[in-house]
């Protein structure tokens, strides 16, 4: 087999996440849902193609807890599953965003495709003991609380997500 066939069939190949066949058929689906998403698509867009994958579940009080952590280089994309009216998908960038209104557009872009429509000119502001600034823009007419989630260090964007609490 020739190098180059085999560079391309490495990189054609699904990424297996460790730890998902443990979990079953919802770690499968949520995975898939994962990879749908626009911040997959912009994380891999401007990252690469992630270099890992790793699943991790633990029975909770409310039933079955999952965390999914793709990881990029430079860059983490991590969805939370809690009990069934929790659920997180955060993209964070330790060095900050090269470019800020991007990533925005990618959140903007991953609530959009959830039927949310924040009001981003009245972003809530709360600052951290650690000095950053976390900023939430809501649906002012949704029925769920799904907000759109921008963390700064610095001044620079280094998370951002969708955050719902059902």
């Amino acid at each position: 087999m020739s190098p180059i066939f085999l560079a391309v069939l490495l990189q054609a190949a699904p990424l297996t996440c460790r730890g998902e066949s443990r979990a079953g058929a919802v770690a499968k689906t949520m995975r898939e849902s994962v990879q749908r998403s626009p911040l997959y698509a912009f994380a891999e867009k401007t990252f690469g193609a992630p270099t890992s994958c790793e699943l991790r579940s633990q029975k909770s009080e409310d039933g079955m807890e999952l965390r999914l952590t793709f990881v990029f280089k430079g860059a983490k994309l991590v969805s939370h599953q809690g009990d069934a009216e929790m659920s997180e998908l955060d993209l964070l960038v330790p060095n900050g965003f090269a470019d800020e209104k991007a990533a925005i557009d990618a959140l903007k872009k991953q609530l959009d495709g959830d039927s949310v429509h924040p009001d981003w000119s009245k972003l809530e502001e709360s600052k951290r003991d650690d000095g950053s600034v976390v900023r939430l823009a809501r649906d002012p007419a949704g029925d769920v609380n799904i907000s759109g989630v921008l963390e700064y260090q610095h001044g620079k964007l280094v998370q951002l997500g969708e955050h719902a609490a059902l």
